[in-house]
């Protein structure tokens, strides 16, 4: 697809689709949804007004505007780049509501304006690119910048690590080699690709992007951080060629290791299983009466945050494992089918959309992406009324999910007021839940 902006006539016309890719009908008429320029500390509305197609690609139209490339800041000088990729990080960090960004971004979502800003496309619009791209173009644009354990402004911070990176990299993002997303995310460290950078610098990358990473759980943090340390010294360096082919050398073998184990999964499962069928009936019975759950070592109280923890986590396992046998839990379905597509959509899209309901209302309920889903337990109080009977009662706030031809949808989640009763009972040396009560489900207007 022509990603070229163009410019004629007093009108930009940015790329966004294929011209054959549908829309929906909301969006047909244009300027429902505003995107933000944001030049330092000012912020500013930006219009768009409908869609123009040429060539087989669809355009969104808006009043001339000077724009580049998002990814023009790798051909920068290199003091100049880390400079915008610091200024990035603090206009990501000025969106709020509808138009900020909650989980990593396309590149095509965000452009350089002439007058040293950003343009940042409508949530809306942001949605429908992702959703026209193909697996490859999607990798392009997004999965190579992303690490799959992290949302939210972490991921934000992931992705910007890896554009400073690659900025050193010749534009290569750090996990772009598929031996590095196999090697835990650990990319080739920032001195083997260029002798004399480090101290402050080298560890800045060591930090976020080795095996032990630790990103930055703030965009506020990430850019206090990166700015402390980003006045690159002048000079020119070249690469340790032999130290880095070492390096890669050890971390091909590692990813080998591991890719042989993925594709021959199947094989080696039927092999071992052939192998032990003899004996492997009597010893799995054996080892599941044996085996402890994962509430080993919990009193009768901790069990019972274990069981609504597990809600918030989307773990229907971890949640079973806190019942006796034959006792259902109520929300098993719910969050069986809330992990699996969850997880689908992290392993196809590097985010999982998933946003915990306690985050969401410390968030004050912000309006989300209509692809975000909302989901678990607030206010949960506990009242013992003895020592193995409990009432519950909590908010349980499940998705709403949007209109398909409209993509609104009046909030991300409602909420429902559950009351409820658990017993418990000492199994052995497990407490578990032996029976779960339903004595009130509200909704909450």
């Amino acid at each position: 697809m022509n990603t070229n902006i163009i410019t004629e006539d007093g009108t930009t016309l940015i790329p966004l689709t294929l011209a054959s890719f549908p829309l929906p009908r909301k969006l047909l008429q244009g300027g429902h949804e505003k995107g933000a320029v944001i030049t330092g500390d000012q912020i500013e509305a930006w219009n768009w007004h409908g869609f123009r197609e040429l060539d087989g690609v669809r355009y969104v139209r808006c009043d001339e505007i000077g724009l580049e490339p998002l990814e023009t800041i790798f051909s920068m000088p290199e003091k100049k780049g880390l400079e915008r990729i610091s200024d990035l990080a603090h206009a990501l960090g000025k969106l709020s509501g509808d138009a900020a960004l909650t989980g990593y971004f396309m590149f095509g979502e965000i452009f350089l304006t002439d007058t040293g800003g950003f343009l940042i496309l409508p949530a809306t619009l942001r949605e429908i690119m992702g959703a026209s791209r193909s697996e490859e173009e999607l990798f392009e644009e997004r999965g190579q910048w992303s690490n799959p354990k992290y949302y939210g402004e972490q991921a934000l911070a992931f992705e910007l690590t890896a554009m400073a990176y690659a900025l050193l990299n010749g534009g290569k993002s750090p996990a772009a080699p598929s031996q590095m997303r196999q090697d835990s995310y650990q990319a080739l460290p920032i001195e083997l690709l260029r002798q004399g950078i480090d101290g402050t610098f080298a560890s800045f990358f060591a930090t976020r992007l080795s095996r032990r990473q630790e990103i930055d759980a703030t965009l506020t943090e990430w850019e206090t951080a990166f700015d402390a340390v980003r006045d690159l010294p002048s000079g020119s360096w070249k690469a340790d060629s032999e130290a880095a082919a070492e390096y890669i050398g050890r971390q091909e073998k590692r990813a080998k290791r591991k890719e042989s184990l993925r594709i021959h999964r199947v094989r080696n499962m039927v092999l071992a299983t052939l192998t032990v069928v003899c004996i492997g009936i009597a010893y799995s019975v054996i080892s599941a009466m044996l085996e402890p759950p994962l509430t080993a070592g919990m009193d009768a109280r901790e069990v019972v945050n274990f069981y609504y923890d597990a809600h918030n986590n989307l773990d229907a396992l971890a949640a079973e494992d806190t019942l006796a046998k034959g006792v259902d839990n109520p929300a098993e379905q719910t969050l069986t089918y809330l992990h699996v597509t969850t997880s689908v959509r992290q392993a196809y899209e590097f985010d999982s959309g998933f946003i915990p309901a306690d985050d969401w209302v410390a968030a004050g309920k912000p309006d989300l992406d209509a692809g975000k889903v909302v989901y678990g337990i607030t206010d949960l109080e506990l009242e013992w009324l003895d020592s193995v009977t409990v009432r519950a009662e909590y908010l349980l706030w499940s998705p709403l999910f949007p209109d398909e031809d409209t993509m609104e949808r009046a909030t991300p989640a409602e909420a429902a007021r559950i009351v409820e009763e658990l017993d418990l009972a000492l199994n052995g040396k497990y407490w578990e839940i032996t029976e779960i009560r339903r004595i009130s489900a509200e909704a909450v207007q």
